[in-house]
C-alpha cells in the first residue's frame, strides 16, 4: 500500500540516498518504488487511458511554478441543480525546485447571479456576506490575476529556455475548480479566460495513479504521507496550501505531474 511506503521514506533515505531525475533531493522509499513502476511498465500497465484521456506516459516540460487553486463557490444544502459563482479565488505558488510556497494570491469574489450567500455556504466555507459585498466581480479578479502574474514574469510556457519568464501550471484537487466553476461561470457571463486556463494537472487522479490508491479528498491525502490537514476545510486558502503539501511530497516521490485539458473531461459540456 501506499501508506506503508510513505511511512518508509526516512528510513529508505537514511540507507539509500539516490538522485531522482536531477533533482536537489535524496528520493524517498516511494520514489523508488515508483522508479521500479516506471522501469517496469507497472504505471502504463494502470489504465493509463483511463487515468488521463489521452495519456501516453511521457512528463510534461519542465515548470518553474505549480499555481495551486481551490476555489470556493456560492452554494445550497442538497441542491445538485444550483449555479454555482466562485466568492474565494486562492492560488499558491509552489516553486518547483525549492518546494517551498513562494507567494500566494488570493481574492474575496462578489457574486452577482445570488448575491446573497446560503446559511449553508457560510456556515461551510466561513465566508461572510460583507467579505464578498465589499469585494470586486470575477472580470476584475480574473484581471486583478493576469497582473499578478505580469508582475511576477509569470508565464504559461516558454518556447525557448532562453525566453524571460518564468513558466507555470495550474493545479487543482480535481477537475470541478477549473472546468465545473471557473469554466461554466465565464461561460454564463460571456467572460473570456487567458491560455493557462486550458490545462491543469488534477492532483486526485496523479496521486492515485502514481502511489496505486484510489481517488480520495485532500486529508486523506495528507494521511497518506503522513501530515495533518492544516488550518480550516473548506477555506479556500488553507485548502490550496495543503494540496501544494501534497504536491510537494509527490514531486519529491517522483510522482508524474502530467496536465490535461479540461476538455478532456467527458462529464462536462465543451461549449
Amino acid at each position: 500500500m501506499a501508506s506503508s511506503h510513505l511511512m518508509n521514506m526516512h528510513a529508505w533515505q537514511n540507507q539509500a540516498p539516490w538522485m531522482w531525475r536531477g533533482m536537489d533531493w535524496d528520493v524517498s522509499f516511494a520514489a523508488y518504488q515508483l522508479s521500479l513502476h516506471w522501469k517496469t511498465n507497472a504505471y502504463h500497465s494502470y489504465k493509463a487511458d483511463q487515468i488521463l484521456p489521452g495519456f501516453d506516459g511521457k512528463l510534461p516540460a519542465n515548470v518553474d511554478f505549480y499555481a495551486v487553486l481551490d476555489f470556493e463557490c456560492t452554494c445550497e444544502r442538497n441542491s445538485r441543480s444550483f449555479q454555482h459563482e466562485i466568492i474565494e479565488f486562492p492560488v499558491v505558488f509552489l516553486n518547483a525546485r525549492t518546494l517551498q510556497v513562494e507567494f500566494e494570491f488570493r481574492r474575496f469574489v462578489r457574486p452577482t447571479e445570488k448575491p446573497s450567500l446560503s446559511t449553508f455556504c457560510t456556515e461551510l466555507t466561513g465566508i461572510k456576506q460583507e467579505s464578498v459585498d465589499k469585494a470586486d466581480t470575477l472580470d476584475k479578479v480574473l484581471l486583478e490575476f493576469d497582473i499578478f502574474l505580469r508582475d511576477r514574469g509569470l508565464v504559461y510556457s516558454k518556447n525557448a529556455a532562453w525566453e524571460p519568464g518564468r513558466s507555470f501550471v495550474i493545479v487543482t484537487d480535481g477537475p470541478s475548480d477549473v472546468s465545473s466553476f471557473l469554466q461554466r461561470e465565464c461561460h454564463r457571463k460571456e467572460l473570456p479566460l487567458q491560455k493557462y486556463w486550458d490545462q491543469f494537472v488534477d492532483v486526485r487522479q496523479m496521486f492515485a495513479a502514481g502511489f496505486n490508491v484510489r481517488r480520495c479528498g485532500v486529508r486523506a491525502m495528507l494521511e497518506q504521507c503522513g501530515l495533518e490537514f492544516q488550518g480550516r476545510e473548506h477555506s479556500g486558502i488553507d485548502d490550496a496550501r495543503n494540496i501544494a503539501r501534497i504536491v510537494s511530497e509527490m514531486i519529491q516521490a517522483g510522482c508524474p505531474m502530467v496536465s490535461q485539458s479540461w476538455k478532456s473531461d467527458a462529464s462536462v459540456p465543451i461549449y
